[in-house]
């Protein structure tokens, strides 16, 4: 395996490309990963007495919701990562037989007295459930990659074919995208004013994040490979970019729209159908997924700099599967310990950090 930070850069790219990996299979994993989390607010409306709820200290409700949300989709992108099938029909089968013994049984406990940091029985936005294991994976396998443990069909391409880590970048802006206030009604694209202020409020974080990883990574001599963005380029100028490119868009369409209007006298339904649809309903002790969506865009921040930190510390490329599944779950459970707690007492970073930008 490599022993220096360029040769490690090198591992974590499949040379060309990964004839033998299906976009199927790489769906398949990530619906493994996923699953687990779904399944537990099933079994949890069904199964917890609110006794034991309200007697359950705070931290031990975190720790087994990190083991049944998060736990799960590091095995499947690691260890695990050629049994997601297996392991998908062995969870639903748990589940199915858990689901009919209680149902049987005849004694289902109350809606919303639940187990896990109170969550309620009702299923989490499916919305808010997407965007926060986004995160995870991405998380999950931007330190994983720095390991031998991490498949290397997994890994980014370079030339062609699809990976697990080829779909992050898409699927974190098109996670932005559906809950966007242009997506949900709730803002005046027609007004350039509102969306050049709009559009500066949003990507400003964005241009200042890319231009310090660039300027940190640069003082710091920490070798990153310019296959994937270039040498100049980074993740958050794509972020950036894509959203100025949004909001221009949206001023054009609805200025067509106006003009098509004049002539055929027609007003779109303007309803809040897409509002209802995405409205995300929380509790004071919402779990651990609730907990990362609402500080996404830091959570993925804060994964970074301790992926970073973990590279410059130690050489990732010669542990053992076991070392580095450890270092992979200490890490992973950090963070989720962070932002319980950030989202526990309603603290949300973005927007101090616009705030301290404009300053």
């Amino acid at each position: 395996m490599p022993g220096n930070r360029s040769d490690v850069e090198s591992f974590k790219y499949i040379t060309a490309g990964w004839d033998s990996v299906s976009p199927e299979f790489i769906a398949l994993v990530i619906v493994g990963a996923i699953w687990p989390g779904f399944i537990k607010n099933v079994l949890v409306g069904l199964y917890s007495r609110p006794t034991f709820s309200r007697n359950t200290p705070f931290w031990l409700k975190v720790v087994l919701d990190f083991c049944m949300t998060i736990l799960p989709a590091e095995l499947l992108v690691t260890l695990w990562n050629t049994k997601a099938f297996q392991f998908l029909i062995i969870i639903c089968a748990c589940a199915a037989i858990l689901i009919a013994w209680k149902i049987r049984k005849g004694r289902l406990y109350p809606a919303g007295k639940v187990l896990f940091l109170e969550a309620k029985v009702e299923f989490p936005s499916r919305i808010s459930y997407s965007r926060s294991y986004i995160n995870i994976l991405t998380a999950i396998s931007i330190l994983a990659v720095d390991f031998p443990l991490f498949p290397a069909y997994f890994r980014k391409s370079r030339l062609y074919g699809t990976s697990l880590m080829d779909t992050g970048l898409g699927f974190y802006i098109c996670s932005n995208a559906i809950v966007s206030p242009e997506a949900r009604g709730i803002i005046n694209t027609c007004s350039f004013r509102r969306v050049l202020k709009k559009a500066t409020v949003d990507t400003l974080p964005l241009i200042v994040l890319g231009i310090l990883r660039y300027t940190v990574m640069s003082s710091i001599g920490y070798h990153f490979t310019s296959n994937e963005y270039g040498r100049h380029w980074n993740f958050f100028f794509t972020l950036a970019t894509v959203k100025i490119g949004l909001y221009t868009l949206a001023l054009v369409l609805n200025v067509l729209s106006i003009i098509i209007e004049a002539f055929v006298k027609h007003r779109w339904d303007d309803s809040n159908q897409l509002s209802d649809i995405f409205e995300q309903k929380t509790n004071d002790n919402s779990d651990v997924l609730e907990a990362i969506n609402y500080n996404g865009l830091v959570f993925f921040i804060i994964a970074n700099i301790f992926t970073g930190l973990i590279n410059l510390t130690i050489d990732t490329s010669s542990k053992s599967d076991t070392i580095a599944f450890t270092i992979l779950t200490s890490y992973m459970f950090t963070l989720s310990v962070i932002f319980v707690l950030l989202h526990k007492y309603k603290i949300r970073i973005k927007p101090l950090l616009v705030k301290f930008i404009k300053r």
